[in-house]
């Protein structure tokens, strides 16, 4: 992993953190797996509250968005809660894929 940008802004708010790259796990809610990963970072896509975006616009649910996300696939987190061992980030605001 590297970063490109980093920005200085203060205390960190672990409450409210973005994380943007290429899954590199993905999700399947059918059998019971709500967590992708981006960067190796687990993400929960069953928080209630979370909204789901693709390039055409909003997703109905997780399943819509697990049933688009491949391994490679890039993908943005905004508005969640980051915690630690393992890396993980919870109560997403929105999930994205991007272009």
């Amino acid at each position: 992993m590297f970063a490109n940008e980093v920005r200085e802004r203060g205390t960190a708010d672990l409450t409210d953190v973005r994380l943007r790259g290429p899954a590199t796990d993905t999700c399947d809610p059918s059998t019971g797996d709500n967590e992708l990963a981006i960067l190796d970072v687990i993400v929960d896509t069953a928080d209630p509250g979370t909204s789901f975006i693709d390039t055409s616009g909003q997703l109905l649910d997780n399943i819509a968005l697990c049933n688009l996300v491949s391994t490679g696939t890039d993908v943005q987190v905004e508005n969640g809660t980051f915690s630690a061992a393992p890396a993980r980030i919870d109560n997403a605001g929105s999930i994205e894929i991007e272009d």
